[in-house]
């Protein structure tokens, strides 16, 4: 019987530790290995950590010296002994079929990861995204599966395979070519490219498996300096990349970056426009942008790609970077006061 080891970084989560620990516990597949590292918490989640060790002989504490999230997860990869690897954040849940769900579906398609939807809410209970499959089908559990010549393009366009680390199952021998690069922010997107370089197979289960709690604090910190900061360096080092290596995936390379300045300069506006090293970096890309769609090709093959607005935006940071910038923040003004 195949051992799914669950790895649950730990730091300051004690509102929300026992809730996430219940849900891992509830799980209709049991043999697990439950790996729960205390990253350093000042709060009382080490007491709750060893209490519940207490009680299920599957939980495994270690206590560490805070070094970070990626830095927990490497420490949880080399203890694991499960062939399977999954990684939980510690203030959010998974749905009782999580990992049944997730085997189940990567032994019958001989698949290197499984991954499943997710639904993303805040403390309030207000949800702010889940798959655009779910949101097609309710009840549709198909499964679609990605190969070695259509995996890089889904991980560009995001549409069912997500960035999200938390909602896959991994073999555990990609660990030996892959690990989480250490103190960057935007981690996962990181990760999930360098990782598609090395599955030959994907297996997406069209199905909410895993609940994401986006708390009230974390939108200080996702606009933070070093947090944009990362966020660019990511996803111009992809771009470049793909770009290098993969020439032919152009339009969805264009695509992924597109779609990331975007969400990086709503929290630069949120931050207040503050940062000129972010600015700085955010005008390189919008001249690779540019630049790129000079090609009228690449621009026809592209739009259909965009939702209004994306459109909008594009030919905003084509016409004018300024007025790109107070689009953002006027839609940013129109979601506080609820009219978005």
């Amino acid at each position: 019987m195949n051992k799914i080891s669950l790895i649950v970084p730990v730091y300051n989560v004690s509102k929300y530790l026992n809730k996430c620990i219940d849900s891992i516990l509830k799980q209709t597949y049991k043999n697990l290995e439950i790996i729960l590292i205390d990253d350093g918490s000042t709060d009382e989640s080490p007491q709750i950590c060893d209490e519940y060790a207490k009680k299920d002989q599957r939980i495994r504490v270690y206590h560490e010296k805070n070094k970070g999230l990626s830095a927990t997860r490497n420490q949880g990869i080399r203890v694991s002994t499960g062939e399977f690897l999954a990684f939980i954040d510690s203030d959010d849940t998974i749905t009782e079929d999580y990992c049944e769900t997730l085997l189940n579906a990567i032994l019958l398609k001989k698949a290197d990861v499984a991954s499943a939807s997710l639904v993303m809410t805040r403390e309030s209970g207000y949800v702010i995204e889940t798959s655009d499959d779910i949101k097609e089908s309710e009840h549709n559990s198909k499964l679609k599966v990605y190969n070695k010549r259509t995996i890089l393009k889904e991980v560009l366009l995001r549409k069912s395979f997500k960035n999200y680390v938390c909602t896959k199952l991994y073999r555990r021998e990609l660990f030996d070519s892959c690990l989480f690069k250490e103190n960057i922010c935007y981690e996962d997107v990181l990760f999930t490219y360098e990782m598609s370089k090395y599955i030959k197979k994907i297996v997406y289960v069209n199905k909410v498996c895993y609940n994401y709690l986006k708390r009230e604090n974390s939108i200080t910190a996702t606009c933070s300096e070093k947090n944009l900061n990362d966020f660019l360096d990511v996803i111009l080092y992809r771009y470049n990349d793909v770009y290098e290596k993969n020439l032919n995936y152009q339009v969805y390379n264009l695509f992924a970056l597109l779609e990331s300045i975007i969400s990086i300069s709503v929290k630069y506006v949120i931050a207040g426009r503050k940062y000129k090293t972010v600015a700085k970096k955010s005008t390189h890309i919008f001249s690779i942008i540019t630049k790129a769609l000079k090609n009228k090709s690449l621009e026809a093959k592209l739009l259909p790609l965009l939702n209004k607005s994306q459109k909008a935006c594009l030919y905003l940071i084509l016409y004018n970077h300024e007025l790109f910038y107070n689009f953002l923040e006027v839609r940013q003004d129109m979601k506080v006061m609820g009219l978005l």
